[in-house]
């Protein structure tokens, strides 16, 4: 007997509602309030065994960019509970309104833990990642979902089968570049307002979850 239920452990995001507001996120994390927030979710060691040096050229490219936007906003990085380690001894304050957090990394499977993550997607303009199923919640909450193909995770990215349903089922849910810098301009035409009637995420969403 088969009993189709859909994907339990997504459920409760669909109900989500936040308990503080973008000020207080904001000074909680250590970010301006007063501009947009992009959101890195890091990936686990499967994925990216090591992904600080990916992390700080992605931060190097967005601040190079030219883009007063992107120039100006907040970059909060969230590593992955089971991959956290190697953020241990990483000192990310030269960079201006950028925020590690939480450092040592927690698995947010409820209470306190599982609303600072809601919050972390819930006030960003749009999410970033190599290949984590966080990019499926994060589409769950309407947030763009962009990934950027890199030579450095190929086989974790396009060697996988679930990569491909992020890319590919009706639509994909990811915004996906090809190279950093084409990724780059797809996140200053996301903070520009230009986000486009072509986001396939509700679909993605209805259909994969």
């Amino acid at each position: 007997r088969v009993i189709v239920t859909g994907a339990q452990a997504y459920d409760h995001w669909f109900a989500a509602t936040p308990a503080m507001t973008r000020e207080q996120f904001c000074a909680q994390v250590g970010l301006s309030p007063g501009e947009s927030i992009l959101l890195y979710l890091c990936s686990s060691p499967f994925i990216a065994p090591y992904e600080v040096g990916f992390v700080r050229k992605w931060i190097d490219a967005i601040r190079a960019s030219g883009d007063p936007r992107l120039a100006r906003a907040g970059l909060l990085v969230r590593p992955h509970p089971q991959n956290a380690n190697q953020w241990r001894d990483v000192d990310l304050s030269a960079y201006p309104n950028v925020a590690l957090w939480p450092k040592t990394g927690v698995n947010p499977i409820g209470g306190s833990a599982r609303g600072d993550y809601y919050h972390s997607m819930h006030f960003s303009s749009g999410v970033v990642g190599i290949n984590t199923s966080a990019q499926i919640e994060s589409g769950i909450l309407g947030r763009p979902v962009f990934s950027v193909r890199t030579e450095e995770f190929s086989g974790t990215q396009e060697g996988t089968l679930h990569f491909q349903h992020l890319k590919n089922v009706e639509g994909g849910l990811l915004h996906l570049a090809d190279t950093l810098g084409a990724h780059v301009a797809q996140l200053a035409t996301l903070l520009a307002g230009g986000r486009g009637a072509d986001d396939t995420a509700p679909r993605f969403v209805a259909w994969f979850v």
